[in-house]
């Protein structure tokens, strides 16, 4: 105590806030209750008043973030008090120039429209996709190679910089290079090197403020309200210069822009501000010890990473061949599940083989459809057209104010509802999204003067896009429930992993079905079309749909429907308010979440000293206390927001129905 008297001042500087606090306590009181943080600015120790001053405060964030400037200014000072501004650079150089606006460029809007300025057709742009998102179906093998193979000296730092170098060699390949429809598998694969950066820096950077998270509960989700405002922010500005620069020409010339973004995240990492500290020599070789005790966890991961490059080798080299493609599909599909079912706890296996089939039983048929809204007269006779600037900027926006409509209908109308009904309502309503789409590729609602732009706006755009989001809330929680103690972390990571790769394994059979069906779209074609498609000089086909139509019904709005069933044995009747059930800790003891190996292998647990104290003073005493459970259900459910991220890499690009 010695310290509080000698220096003490309350972080929210503001006068009324002081008048406020002194008329309710003492100062000996407020000591008494104070929470000690460390300030990355002004280097001393500062005191933070407890949650129960601050509501009370007009200068509360959380309640006030609306009133400005007082709201904002608030919410900095928090953000900064127990965060630190270096933090704070940190994470906006990652979701703001990394994964917010690359994103656009690498995996959804500007992927699209390069591949059709190569002149690829839509079947071959779908296999090329899915070989291009492998890296987001290999993040669990990712974290745990992080986390028992230091790198030079940093399980995160070094690992960062390493994929960082190769975002940058993507992002100039795809600029310098004049590729043709010829040098398509390098595009592919400049594509990827962008993902692996994004896949692999979000996914450290999300497991270092998810610690800081957890060790500092008080802030609420106020770290994870300023990762998705810099990374909307950041996807709305990437939208809108995809928009302009494919309207105008420069598809290939954009990506000169995204090499600064992909460039300056090696900054903040080179001069520190990624709290993490170097490990001692004789602490940097391999784990074993960390792999045998969470070998099902690594096993698991491991047959993932295997699985997603099987699937991207089938799906580089057999994308003509659909019965290959749909057995290599089936086959990974039941391996993984049925290991994933042996390995893990019961009810979690069953719950994260739910997940993952409802992600697969939605076959993505998407390119195809971004194909038949994009085709000129010549291609689609009478079709939407749609102008890059609509589909990129218009649609991008609404999409955005889309999930936020969904999280927030989620969180007011199925708070206290059971998993099972949630589920079933937010599969149909995805379900009758497709509706929009069949009704757009048949012209129905052209025969009542309803506009393309419009019907595409309210159906593939808005009502998707609030029905996915209110799809994966559920999941999220449910997860965050079955965790068994000491690796959510592992288990976080195996949740984002799975679903990615039941979206990687719904994209490989939509390509299978694209070619049992015959359907092929070009980005352009002779104008001697006919209503079901367009020939060439040769007679052979050039745009073919005919069969388009029936592949809606049956993929996306028919089959998804059978996890309706699948809920009754996978998912567990409980309300999402109920209270986690015990489960045995199958780890023994030890976590294979990512941010644990600091705190065993660093006397300085791992970070600066802006971050130190975070780790020191945990509302339930001592370092790391029991070290039961990391993260509670509710610290859980704000992380949610990052997992939302990483399961959209194949749903929110701008295209009609994921």
């Amino acid at each position: 105590m010695g310290l509080l008297k000698e220096k003490w001042f309350v972080s929210w500087d503001s006068d009324p806030a002081q008048r406020m606090m002194r008329s309710k306590k003492s100062r000996d009181e407020q000591i008494a209750d104070a929470d000690l943080t460390w300030s990355a600015n002004q280097g001393t120790w500062t005191y933070v008043t407890p949650d129960s001053l601050l509501l009370k405060s007009k200068y509360n964030p959380q309640r006030f973030l609306h009133t400005f400037p007082g709201g904002v200014a608030a919410y900095l000072r928090l953000m900064r008090d127990n965060f630190g501004v270096r933090f704070m650079v940190m994470l906006t150089s990652v979701y703001f120039g990394v994964k917010g606006f690359i994103w656009r460029f690498g995996a959804t809007n500007g992927q699209l429209f390069y591949f059709r300025y190569l002149g690829i057709n839509s079947n071959d742009y779908a296999a090329y996709r899915v070989a291009a998102m492998a890296p987001w179906s290999m993040k669990a093998f990712i974290g745990a190679i992080a986390d028992s193979m230091p790198f030079l000296g940093f399980h995160k730092r070094s690992y960062i910089v390493a994929v960082s170098s190769f975002g940058v060699i993507g992002a100039i390949g795809l600029a310098a290079f004049d590729l043709d429809a010829s040098k398509v598998k390098v595009a592919t694969l400049f594509f990827l090197f962008l993902n692996l950066q994004m896949a692999v820096v979000d996914l450290l950077t999300e497991g270092k403020y998810a610690e800081i998270m957890s060790h500092r509960p008080k802030t609420g989700g106020a770290v994870v309200s300023w990762v998705w405002s810099v990374y909307l922010t950041a996807n709305l500005l990437a939208t809108v210069i995809i928009g302009l620069m494919v309207e105008h020409g420069y598809t290939r010339e954009m990506y000169w822009a995204v090499v600064p973004f992909s460039m300056q995240v090696l900054i903040p990492v080179i001069i520190g501000y990624f709290p993490e500290l170097r490990l001692p020599p004789h602490k940097r070789g391999f784990n074993w010890g960390l792999v045998k005790t969470n070998r099902n966890f690594f096993s698991l991961a491991l047959l993932m990473a295997v699985g997603s490059v099987i699937m991207t080798i089938c799906n580089l080299e057999l994308n003509d061949d659909w019965k290959s493609l749909l057995a290599v599909a089936v086959v990974l599909s039941a391996v993984l599940c049925t290991t994933s079912l042996l390995l893990l706890p019961k009810v979690l296996g069953k719950s994260i083989v739910y997940l993952f089939l409802s992600s697969a039983l939605y076959v993505d048929i998407s390119p195809a459809l971004n194909y038949f809204y994009l085709a000129d007269d010549s291609c689609v006779p009478g079709g939407p057209h749609f102008d890059s600037t609509y589909y990129n900027i218009y649609v991008g926006i609404m999409e955005s104010l889309a999930g936020i409509l969904g999280v927030t209908l989620f969180h007011a109308v199925m708070n206290g509802w059971h998993f099972r009904p949630t589920f079933w309502v937010t599969v149909v309503l995805r379900c009758a999204a497709g509706m929009f789409d069949l009704i757009m590729v048949k012209r129905w609602n052209k025969d009542v003067n309803i506009p393309d732009k419009v019907m595409f706006m309210m159906g593939a755009t808005i009502v998707y896009n609030v029905a996915y989001m209110m799809e994966f809330m559920p999941s999220v929680v449910l997860i965050s429930k079955l965790c068994p103690k000491n690796v959510e972390a592992t288990v976080y990571a195996l949740l984002a992993g799975f679903s990615n790769f039941g979206q990687a394994i719904a994209g490989t059979i939509g390509l299978a079905m694209l070619e049992s069906f015959k359907i092929d779209l070009s980005p352009s074609s002779p104008s001697n079309a006919t209503d079901t498609g367009s020939s060439n000089d040769d007679g052979g086909p050039t745009c073919e749909y005919s069969a388009l139509p029936k592949l809606i019904i049956i993929f996306n709005m028919v089959l998804p429907l059978l996890s309706i069933p699948l809920t009754f044995l996978l998912i567990p009747d409980l309300r999402l308010t109920d209270k986690s059930p015990d489960f045995v800790d199958p780890t023994g003891g030890e976590s294979l979440a990512m941010d644990d190996r600091e705190w065993r292998d660093s006397d300085d647990d791992g970070l600066d000293d802006d971050n130190k104290p975070l780790l020191e003073q945990q509302s339930s005493g001592g370092k790391t206390g029991s070290r039961g459970s990391l993260y509670s259900t509710n610290e859980l459910t704000d992380i949610s927001a990052v997992l939302m991220e990483d399961n959209t890499e194949y749903s929110s690009s701008g295209s009609a129905s994921a």
